[in-house]
């Protein structure tokens, strides 16, 4: 196969800065410069994720040195003031949105029970604004699949070619990229980077098996390497939007099960999954399906696509095959207590894999799940609601745009080495160092900082008085936390022994360049330091957030010890407080039991029936209707008993349910700030207090954190027994049967 694109095959999206406009983005000129198969010319300005920009605009300077080039960064950000903010696919993500709420409007109205099925069929909820329940046609769903997930051979991979005078970018299908660029690389090209947000599967198994087989093969130890295996991977952390995060797990949840309702569409989705496949990609999938005695369906491709939630799994394994794979979409809950810091209430902390296959021929792999925001500004906000094609261009908000952006117009002029390891290298150091706040000067929290201001504001309702739901709450903040701050450390520790292996392996291969050639200033802005000049500037910022994160959670730790041990103690002073108010309603229950019945009799047969020798009903009549009553009586008083049992199996739980219980999502009702840690309700809390719990209505007793056995907390209210209830109502139909005996005759 060629280097370059040939006759017939897909349309190849040229981003060349010399050839890119500037000018107004509704006009032609604007929409970007599309380099044509053959002799076709084909212009669409969303088949290509770009924003025209200045010609003038200079290149973004290295993070390391970016601080002493803010100059740089003010004069983009003037320049790009308009540029950046621009969207062209936010109406198709309305669109799609809009879409998805009519799903799941008719997935509510099926979980609301026999009466929420009554109302949307004789259109009772037009009152209430309740309309369109009904399920979306399989054409538009089919779209909304694949807006989030799409087909397997359709997966967008980008591509960069970078020389010594400049960069070249194409985007094209998998399908195209497998059979027109792995092969080899033109002549005058240093380095091709072949990025493919593919998740941890199938796909990617095959993909990378490809490419490896593709070229001659990587046989030099980078770092941890080693022979049998010299490919390098790394952990990414990134924000995503809360609402799209949900929106993923919702579209997949919903549409991705094995039902008879969805069998139209999966049978939809895999006929546009075999379409558009490609001959080696399918030949290898099958091969490895049949190998792994796994499924190729559509949905069994594409899951991965979603990102783990970062208290999902503990770590991942850099070497994992498509059968270790943790399936993301299994996640019990998406809590952070990271949305009660006004920083980041919109924003969804995810990890991803980022695997890297190079060979020796100059060919870069990079495959991972799709990026998300890791530069952190006064933007964050903006660039989490951008969409996905947009968010992967804009250099301020995702590590891999940023890469296509700093070596845009210089290429590997300036690189110390012209080489595919020193670019990975890069790489790695840039994906390490992040999430962090130092590309636009410090101009947001950083992730450690906030972490350190919610635990300060947890340890400080460590006192307040014990309240049965809020501490329950409180007590789920303190886990969740460190279940936050653990799986942090966990991702530091693996980017820390990654860099740690970089350099001592680069202090190796050139003993004499350590610390000199770094500390010299540079010939030009654009200049980039060494491999080992990378390395030993993530090497402290990694170690300084593990630091810190590693206090943050011996403190939270501690405050958890102490928590328990002043609630437990305040639960012994309310439980002796309890045990002289039960003894003095033993006392009383004992006085009742024994004088009660002796009260009814004696009423009963003190009654004057005189009167009543001879009545005009006889005994069958009093028990007819005595009979009648009393039955109604017991009904209603079993009714008003089991009444939430009854709720649940007509009415449903009048919640929105989740494919897992233990999905939260936050309260509409309420705003998310530090002050109200409880302001995200479980999904099925129906935003009552912040101490519910998920799959519990409101008025019922969230589940102890102790043994099923365990009594309710001291100084709650206690109900009157059932057997008890139902003899008083016998002694009330007794008394009112004689009365209306008396009352007729």
């Amino acid at each position: 196969m060629a280097a370059n694109p040939e006759h017939d095959s897909d349309i190849i999206i040229d981003m060349e800065p010399a050839q890119n406009p500037a000018s107004d983005p509704t006009s032609p000129e604007g929409k970007g410069v599309v380099v044509a198969v053959g002799e076709k010319s084909v212009e669409a300005y969303h088949e290509i994720a770009y924003v025209p920009e200045p010609e003038d605009l200079p290149e973004p300077p290295c993070t390391t040195n970016v601080l002493q080039n803010f100059g740089v960064v003010n004069e983009r950000n003037r320049l790009r003031r308009v540029s950046k903010y621009l969207d062209p696919w936010a109406e198709e993500d309305d669109e799609q949105a809009q879409t998805l709420q009519k799903l799941r409007r008719w997935r509510d109205v099926r979980n609301t029970g026999i009466w929420g099925r009554v109302k949307a069929a004789v259109g009772m909820g037009k009152a209430t604004g309740e309309t369109g329940s009904s399920r979306p046609g399989d054409e538009e769903l089919e779209k909304l699949v694949l807006h989030h997930f799409p087909a397997p051979g359709e997966f967008p991979v980008r591509i960069v070619d970078f020389g010594p005078d400049g960069s070249k970018k194409y985007e094209v299908s998998l399908k195209t990229c497998l059979d027109e660029f792995i092969h080899e690389k033109p002549a005058d090209v240093h380095v091709r980077w072949i990025y493919a947000p593919v998740g941890p599967g199938l796909i990617s198994s095959c993909f990378d098996d490809l490419f490896l087989n593709a070229g001659k093969r990587q046989t030099k130890v980078l770092g941890a390497g080693k022979k049998a295996w010299p490919y390098l991977a790394i952990e990414s952390l990134s924000f995503r939007q809360r609402e799209s995060y949900m929106q993923m797990r919702d579209v997949f949840s919903i549409l991705g099960t094995d039902t008879p309702t969805n069998a139209s569409l999966r049978a939809r989705l895999d006929k546009r999954k075999s379409e558009g496949m490609g001959e080696a990609l399918a030949t290898d999938l099958a091969w490895r399906c049949e190998h792994l005695g796994m499924e190729s369906g559509f949905w069994d491709l594409v899951y991965d696509l979603v990102p783990y939630h970062l208290t999902q799994i503990s770590t991942q394994e850099t070497t994992a095959g498509p059968k270790d794979i943790v399936d993301p979409n299994g996640a019990g809950h998406i809590y952070q207590t990271l949305w009660s810091h006004p920083s980041f209430q919109n924003g969804q902390l995810v990890r991803t894999m980022v695997w890297n296959y190079h060979r020796e021929d100059g060919m870069l792999l990079t495959m991972g799940a799709p990026c998300g925001v890791e530069y952190l500004d006064k933007d964050f906000d903006k660039w989490l609601g951008q969409s996905k094609r947009r968010r992967e261009d804009n250099e301020e908000a995702s590590v891999f745009a940023f890469l296509c952006k700093r070596f845009e117009k210089s290429g590997t002029r300036d690189w110390p080495q012209k080489t595919v390891e020193y670019f990975l290298i890069y790489l790695l150091t840039e994906v390490a160092a992040s999430p962090h706040n130092i590309r636009q000067g410090r101009a947001l929290t950083r992730l450690t900082v906030a972490y350190k201001q919610i635990v300060e504001k947890l340890k400080l309702r460590r006192y307040d008085r014990f309240r049965r739901h809020e501490s329950i709450a409180l007590v789920r903040d303190f886990l969740t936390c460190q279940d936050e701050l653990t799986c942090i450390c966990n991702v530091m520790r693996g980017r820390l022994t990654l860099l740690e292996n970089l350099e001592s392996f680069l202090s190796e291969i050139d003993p004499d360049r350590e610390g000199k050639a770094d500390n010299e200033d540079p010939v030009s802005p654009t200049q980039c330091e060494s491999a080992l000049g990378r390395v030993q500037w993530a090497l402290p910022l990694v170690k300084e957030q593990l630091s810190i994160c590693e206090a943050l959670l011996v403190d939270l730790r501690l405050s958890t010890e102490a928590l328990f041990q002043l609630k437990s103690i305040e639960q012994n002073e309310l439980a002796i407080v309890a045990e002289s108010q039960n003894k003095a309603i033993l006392v009383f229950t004992a006085v009742t039991v024994i004088f009660l019945p002796l009260s009814f009799f004696t009423s009963y047969f003190g009654m004057n029936l005189a009167d009543m020798e001879d009545p005009s009903k006889n005994e069958s009549w009093f028990w007819r209707v005595c009979g009648v009553v009393g039955v109604l009586l017991v009904v209603l008083t079993s009714s008003w008993a089991f009444r939430q049992e009854l709720r649940e199996r007509f009415f449903g739980n009048g919640c929105m349910t989740a494919p897992s219980a233990d999905v939260m999502i936050p309260d509409p009702g309420r705003d998310v700030d530090m002050n109200n840690p409880n302001a995200v309700a479980p999904l099925g809390s129906c935003g009552d207090s912040g101490g519910s719990y998920p799959g519990v209505s409101g008025d019922q007793e969230p589940p102890s954190q102790g043994s099923a056995d365990q009594p309710a907390s001291p100084g709650s209210s206690i109900e009157i027994p059932n057997v008890v209830g139902q003899l008083i109502a016998f002694f009330l139909v007794a008394a009112i049967s004689v009365a209306i005996l008396n009352g007729l005759d």
